[in-house]
């Protein structure tokens, strides 16, 4: 998906659906593809694959590296032992979880399309065995699927 090298303020975003959800929330909150990829710039990738129901990226940061993976919840939060909470890393207990998998349940019953989002910082790149556990879950991405039958896309956040 190509994006421009400027804010988008013209409300038209192109590409895939849940991709463009992401970047268009992300944008809502001041926050924009294009500075992050200038600051923490990619260096690794696992794509998505409907098997793991993931996409992993490896971002370079000043101290490491940052891993970031999104697809299903369920399968995301097995992956995680700690989630992000209003600016604290707690552990992921299974209250949690429960309400985690309560809000999935819910959205997907509205038919929107629902990705789990979660992180890790790392000093070294671990292997790809290890990549993908131990995250840190920070939240569940939401898209409405309806919408786009009427040309509409819309992007919100639990």
């Amino acid at each position: 998906m190509q994006y421009s090298k400027k804010k988008i303020t013209s409300g038209k975003y192109n590409g895939d659906p849940t991709e463009t959800a992401i970047v268009k929330a992300a944008n809502e909150k001041n926050i924009h593809k294009n500075d992050l990829e200038a600051i923490y710039p990619r260096v690794g990738e696992i794509p998505f694959d409907s098997t793991r129901k993931l996409m992993t990226t490896i971002h370079r940061t000043l101290s490491g590296y940052r891993i970031i993976t999104k697809g299903a919840p369920d399968v995301l939060l097995s992956k995680c032992k700690k989630y992000y909470n209003n600016g604290n890393i707690l552990e992921l207990e299974e209250t949690v979880i429960n309400s985690i998998k309560k809000a999935n349940k819910s959205m997907g019953e509205k038919a929107l399309r629902v990705l789990g989002v979660a992180y890790l910082d790392v000093d070294k790149i671990p292997s790809n065995n290890n990549i993908e556990n131990n995250l840190i879950f920070v939240r569940l991405n939401r898209h409405d699927r309806s919408t786009k039958r009427r040309g509409k896309r819309s992007g919100r956040k639990l």
